[in-house]
């Protein structure tokens, strides 16, 4: 049999490599986002929730399919096999010239902008199955079709196959056009095609989730990077805790540019970090009360997800509340690719070692202080975070390092001159990261410093930069130039040093 071409082929295939290329290719960390703040659980109790409070059978469903965006190409194919299915349904013998059938991809079209419609919504929404919800709903309008095709299929006037065919089509353009709208914002579309912080928050996460510090430094935007513009407080944090569980913090925090803006959502949304990202930072800055009061909370407000079932797991395990963990970890048992994580967490429990041998503990426990008990935040996790640590003496190396650094970042002279005062006792004999050393040398003989560093053996490199760095300030500060210019003129040879960040970034916005 000699195979026919025919134009629906072609355009089926062109549609498949779009889809292909808009969605594992271009958003990978997306799609795997969408499932991670998704949920599909086994069992009647979470059937009967989803059926009967959140959206009925085709939610149901679609929570399910959501799940296998977990591998993003198998999600993705998924999806594609679906669209095709609409694609034949509305096509086959329905009347529609074959070189026409195009017209008939262009709604269909329209389900992979909506799956990437989310953005920073991707947060709130209180869609259970975004994913795949819109689909399978344009999927029940083209089975209505193709039955209203079958019981006028032995129509033999030309003209009338065609006006039902074009009616039908309106019908379904319509109908397509309807549903994307109730689910779909363009500007968000954009967001997450076009906003690479968004991008990189995702791929940070997912990373920071993993414990795969190396990944985060790799996309972190440098002082000096003119392809990068500036990150987001999240992004900034999660390079932060990068640096931190390498060892990197204080040799290289300020090689990265530290001057945070706010995450642009292209609409009225204000992104609180609560919610982006509240646990999973808390959690590795060593607040696990503070990670597990606030999985309770966003899953409370906004259900529960893999990701916060994953989070209130690792609390539990942590606080010893082995119980309380076992409860989580067979849910999580009972999902379809996060069933081997919970096996692993679930043997933490009966064997100690595993778990203090893990990365996550290696990293996290240093940073656990005695005091853990809940306090008010406020919901600004960033400046309580950093407020904390700024204002807790401790001979912990991490610990003490992270004071420094957070102290450095809010700009408290005082408190920064003491733990620099500190540090020097405990690390007598040891090289001083120049960074400390560049803060001390101009805060130190101000009104603000209680202690003298007269007689401290400053390095050669940071009094002569430092004096440089002065001069070349003066200079710009004569001809008249603005506080900004002065900023950009000097930032390609001082954008790494404190005194850039003290004396140009002020305005840092919490969120």
């Amino acid at each position: 049999m000699i195979f026919k071409f025919r134009y629906s082929y072609a355009y089926s295939i062109i549609f498949i490599i779009g889809c292909y290329v808009l969605l594992p290719v271009m958003n990978y960390e997306y799609l795997f986002a969408l499932q991670e703040n998704s949920l599909w659980v086994k069992g009647h109790t979470f059937m009967e929730e989803i059926v009967n409070e959140r959206g009925g059978w085709l939610a149901y469903i679609a929570c399910y399919l959501t799940q296998y965006l977990y591998h993003p190409w198998l999600g993705t194919t998924i999806l594609i096999i679906l669209w095709l299915i609409i694609f034949c349904l509305i096509t086959y013998r329905s009347g529609i010239p074959d070189k026409c059938t195009f017209l008939m991809l262009i709604p269909i079209a329209y389900l992979p902008v909506m799956v990437l419609s989310l953005g920073y919504w991707i947060y709130y929404s209180k869609c259970p199955g975004f994913a795949f919800l819109p689909t399978l709903q344009v999927l029940v309008v083209a089975l209505i079709i193709r039955i209203i095709y079958i019981l006028f299929i032995k129509v033999k006037n030309t003209t009338v196959r065609l006006i039902r065919s074009l009616f039908l089509s309106l019908v379904f353009f319509i109908a397509v056009i309807a549903i994307g709208h109730s689910y779909s914002k363009f500007d968000q579309f954009f967001i997450t095609v076009n906003n690479d912080n968004f991008r990189k928050e995702l791929t940070m996460y997912h990373a920071l989730d993993e414990c795969r510090w190396q990944d985060i430094l790799d996309i972190s935007p440098k002082v000096n990077d003119k392809d990068n513009g500036h990150p987001t407080n999240f992004m900034a944090l999660c390079k932060d805790i990068a640096l931190m569980s390498t060892g990197q913090l204080a040799e290289q925090m300020f090689m990265y540019d530290n001057c945070c803006v706010l995450p642009q959502t292209g609409d009225s949304l204000k992104v609180h970090l609560t919610k982006q990202a509240g646990p999973m930072l808390y959690y590795h800055f060593g607040f696990i009360n503070y990670a597990y009061r606030w999985s309770i909370e966003n899953g409370v407000k906004y259900y529960y997800s893999f990701d916060s079932l994953k989070m209130l797991v690792r609390c539990a395990i942590f606080n010893q509340e082995f119980e309380v963990a076992m409860k989580y970890i067979t849910i999580l048992k009972s999902t379809t690719f996060y069933r081997k994580w919970a096996l692993e967490h679930e043997a933490m429990i009966y064997d100690n070692r595993l778990f203090i041998n893990s990365e996550e503990y290696q990293c996290i426990s240093p940073l656990i202080t005695q005091d853990n008990e809940l306090a008010v935040d406020n919901a600004n996790i960033e400046y309580f975070i950093l407020d904390y640590f700024s204002n807790l003496n401790s001979s912990k190396n991490k610990i003490e390092e992270l004071a420094l650094n957070a102290s450095l970042l809010l700009q408290q002279e005082e408190e920064f001159m003491i733990h620099f005062y500190n540090y020097t006792l405990n690390h007598q004999g040891e090289a001083v990261p120049q960074i400390y050393q560049q803060a001390a040398y101009m805060l130190g003989p101000t009104d603000l410093s209680p202690i003298d560093v007269s007689q401290y053996p400053f390095d050669v490199n940071v009094t002569s930069t430092s004096d440089a760095f002065t001069n070349d300030y003066r200079t710009l500060l004569g001809q008249g130039k603005s506080e900004e210019q002065i900023a950009s003129a000097l930032k390609p040879n001082y954008g790494s040093t404190y005194w850039w960040y003290y004396y140009f970034y002020h305005k840092h916005n919490y969120y």
